[in-house]
């Protein structure tokens, strides 16, 4: 299992309207490269949690960076292809990366879930490098603290809610935890759930590989704080806490005083 969960932040050297703007990811997405053992590997784009316009944009985006700074080929697996279950396989078969893009997390796993494709996804997983931002990192853990009711309502006010994603990771995944309500949100949320959450900063990203893992840290145009933390429940009382650059992915999962 070769996985990178990237809480949020510039993953281009573009903005979606084609502008120059900071690289904020170089280093994290030389390491995504870096485990392929490939100079050159192929990636596979998936944007489903945003809408077909943000999808074309956001591919667009990463175009700019893989394929023009790193030479990598670049393909998309659009909304659209995913009737196409022949097309589908062919394209995860082809990857050496599958990079899954922000947005809405909750209506990227019912589409998934409705085509059928969480199964197949997951079934392409040996051998690859699998990585993801914001929406595109929760899928990969057991649950997520999502804000999907605050996009669907349009409604800053409404909490943070638990949402399951594939369940490769028996963790809860806090992305963008520097924004405010996001550290109370999963607390209020692990109230109900056992399990360990972690929370990650903008340009923060987790590596795991088999059973370690790893903090990759890119840069902050903004020089906003970067962080990642272990927050859980215990006896009534919740714990948070730093974790090491590295260690064991078990380690994560204990729960200690």
């Amino acid at each position: 299992m070769k996985i990178v969960a990237i809480a949020g932040g510039n993953n281009s050297n573009i903005n979606k309207n084609g502008f120059p703007i900071t690289y904020e990811h170089e280093k994290i997405d030389r390491e995504i490269i870096s485990l392929t053992k490939k100079e050159n590997p192929n990636i596979l784009f998936i944007s489903h949690a945003s809408d077909v316009e943000s999808q074309n944009s956001n591919y667009n985006k990463l175009v700019n960076t893989y394929n023009k700074m790193f030479s990598c080929p670049i393909k998309l697996l659009s909304i659209e292809m995913l009737t196409n279950k022949l097309l589908v396989n062919s394209l995860l078969e082809w990857a050496d990366i599958i990079y899954v893009g922000g947005g809405n997390t909750k209506t990227m796993i019912e589409l998934w879930k409705f085509n059928n494709f969480d199964k197949i996804l997951k079934s392409h997983t040996q051998d690859k490098v699998l990585c993801g931002i914001s929406a595109g990192a929760n899928c990969w853990f057991k649950y997520s603290c999502s804000d999907y009711l605050q996009m669907e309502f349009n409604n800053p006010q409404l909490p943070f809610a638990p949402l399951e994603g594939l369940g490769l990771i028996e963790l809860a995944f806090n992305p963008h935890a520097n924004y405010s309500g996001r550290l109370e949100g999963l607390k209020n949320m692990l109230k109900n759930i056992p399990i360990n959450g972690l929370s990650l900063s903008n340009n923060m990203a987790i590596e795991f590989i088999n059973d370690k893992y790893k903090l990759i840290e890119g840069i902050s145009s903004n020089r906003e704080e970067k962080f990642a933390l272990l927050s859980y429940w215990l006896d009534g009382k919740f714990y948070t806490k730093k974790i090491p650059s590295e260690g064991a992915i078990k380690q994560l999962k204990l729960r200690k005083k």
